[in-house]
Order: structure tokens, then sequence, then C-alpha cells
């Protein structure tokens, strides 16, 4: 049942960057706090979405290039009671470009939202069913820029945040007889300064400082062992967008504001073939969808993820593909209309236990 259990918690119930909007690279996770032992983790991801559509009427070509990411992790045993881990990632990654030549009145305009952040952690089991856990997270906006273009306006911004830090606290609860296991995780929002160069032509450029907040955000898993070799697993997943927004001390108003919270589910089922090879399977409903206002997903995402997990000995080799459906982009004011906006992920992993 451990087995059925360890497995099912390294199958995926980190959201796939497609069905996030293209927003975050890796959400926030702490699976690796309840590994054996020693363990060290490092997974990569890529994503694409097909976002084509008519602006006035016009085409705009594929607005969101390609994104991918980089999650490392370590996590440390410290006599029975103790655990330690560290986690670094890409936090936020999000891409908007509209392509030249297409005859789109915002042909040129693009927008780039990337940051990174290491996590401190540390889990402290007060028994076989009950762990708390809790950390300091460091984020770093490393780029938050971009262009907007159309017939009245010609605007850009090229800032990068500074390091600033949050934290993280929850808890856990276990049955081992029934490789079941639930916990709980609070992250803070972590407050950036924004420091950068704004134009609006035909003014002279000028250095400004503005704001950006990445959101707070709960996170509930559940995993647990089903019959046999059958496992199942699921999470819920809400974030505080709705509070986010970047001021333009140029324009005199938001730059950039995201749309409503979102609120993530999946649901997946697990199944051990033998000693060697594990097969999943996840949904993911995401609603609403979300994403800059303006340029905002309506109808929510929907998922689903095949997957499998490769052990040679201590060693696990992680590989899933997810296909995705992210809804609509209908903004009237703008004359912007994409219909059904499709993506896919593909997630590779390696990791160790020693």
């Amino acid at each position: 049942m451990k087995k059925i259990a360890t497995l099912a918690l390294g199958a995926g119930l980190i959201s796939s960057p497609v069905l996030a909007g293209g927003i975050e690279g890796f959400p926030s996770a702490n699976r690796f706090l309840f590994e054996q032992g020693r363990y060290v983790e490092i997974t990569g991801g890529w994503a694409d979405s097909k976002t084509e559509g008519t602006e006035f009427g016009q085409p705009t070509g594929d607005v969101t290039p390609s994104i991918s990411g980089l999650s490392l992790a370590y996590k440390q045993d410290i006599g029975d009671k103790w655990a330690v881990a560290i986690h670094g990632f890409n936090s936020v990654n999000y891409k908007l470009l509209y392509p030249t030549g297409t005859g789109a009145p915002s042909a040129g305009t693009n927008v780039r939202y990337r940051g990174t952040e290491v996590a401190l952690m540390a889990r402290y089991k007060f028994n076989e069913n009950f762990s708390a856990f809790a950390g300091v997270r460091f984020e770093k906006i490393n780029d938050f820029s971009g262009a907007l273009i159309n017939p009245s306006l010609s605007y850009s911004l090229d800032s990068e945040g500074d390091f600033n830090p949050g934290f993280l606290v929850g808890a856990a609860y276990e049955i081992p007889s029934l490789a079941f296991r639930a916990d709980l995780t609070y992250y803070s929002e972590i407050d950036h300064d924004l420091d950068g160069v704004e134009q609006l032509q035909p003014l002279s450029p000028s250095d400004v400082t503005t704001q950006l907040s990445t959101p707070q955000t709960v996170a509930l898993n559940v995993q647990s062992a089903i019959s046999g070799p059958w496992g199942a697993f699921g999470s819920i997943r809400w974030r505080n967008w709705d509070d986010v927004a970047v001021e333009s001390p140029v324009l005199g108003g938001p730059l950039a504001e995201f749309a409503e919270n979102s609120i993530d589910y999946q649901i997946g089922v697990g199944y051990l073939l033998n000693p060697k090879w594990y097969f999943y399977g996840i949904l993911s409903r995401s609603q609403p969808e979300g994403g800059f206002v303006g340029f905002d997903y309506e109808g929510g995402g929907k998922g689903i993820t095949l997957g499998a997990v490769h052990s040679i000995g201590q060693t696990r080799i992680l590989v899933d593909v997810t296909y995705g459906t992210l809804g609509d982009v209908d903004e009237p004011d703008a004359g912007l209309q994409i219909r059904d906006v499709s993506g896919t992920a593909v997630r590779v992993s390696l990791s160790h236990n020693f």
C-alpha cells in the first residue's frame, strides 16, 4: 500500500501549465515532504497552446508562444520526527505575442511575466497520523515587460522585480494501513516592487516603480489506496488572483489586471501493474480559467492527463502528457474574438530515494 501511495503522490498533482492559462509554471507543491529518507527530484515541463482568432475581423495568428520550466526539490530526514526540504521552481511563466504582418491592429503587442521561487520547509511528525509543516518562500520576478500597440497607442514597459519573502503553513493526516493521506496548505501572497523603464509615445522614457503581488493560495490534496493495485488521488486549489493588478504611473491606471479568482480541481486513478510500472490518468477542471483582463479565458479549462512511472530500484522516471481546453477569449470592446483555445503539455520527472 505504501508503494501505491508514494506513486500516486508523484502522479501529477501539480497542475499542468496549459491548464493555468499559462500564468503559472509549476504551482507550489509540498508532496516531496512525505517521501521516505533522503529524496531528490528534477522535473521539466513544456506547454504549447493554439490561440488563434480575429481582431476587428483581421486574423491574429497564434498569440501564445510555447513555454517551458524547471523544478528542483531535495528532502532530508532529521531523526524520526523532523524532515527538511528545499524546492526551487519557475513560479510564474506567461507569454503573449501578437505576430507582426497579420493585419491585426495589435500586431506586435507582447507581454512577458516570469518569476522564480525558492522555498525552505520543515515537517514535524507528532505521531504516525498527524504532522505539521511550515516554510519560508523567496520569490524573484525576473521579468515583467512588454509592449501595447494599437492605432491610438504605443506603450512599452521593461521592468524587473525584487526578491521578496512569503511563507507557507500546513498540516497532514495519514492512515498508513489504508495508504491514506490528506494535507492542507496555505501559501501567503508575496509583494513585489517592479523597477523599470516605461514609455508612452511620443513622450520620453521614464524610470518608474510600481507594485505587483503574487496571490495567496489554499491547496488540499488527498490520496488513498482503493483495492489491490488501484489507487486514487485528487486536489483542490484556490488562487486569489482577483486582488492582483499592476498600476502604470504613465498611463494613470492599471497596466495589467488579472481576472477572477481561480479554483482548480483534479481527480485521478492509478494502477500498479508490477513493481516497475505504474500508470495513471487525471481529469482536471479550472473555473474560471482566468488570465489578464483584456485577454481573459472564459468558460473554464478542462484537461485530461495520461502518464506512467517506471521504477528502477530507488529511481523513478515519470512521463505524462496533458491535453486541455482553456475556453474562449471574447472582448467585444477590443474587437477580439478567439474560440476553442486548446493546448498540450508534456512533463518529465526524475527522482531518487537514498
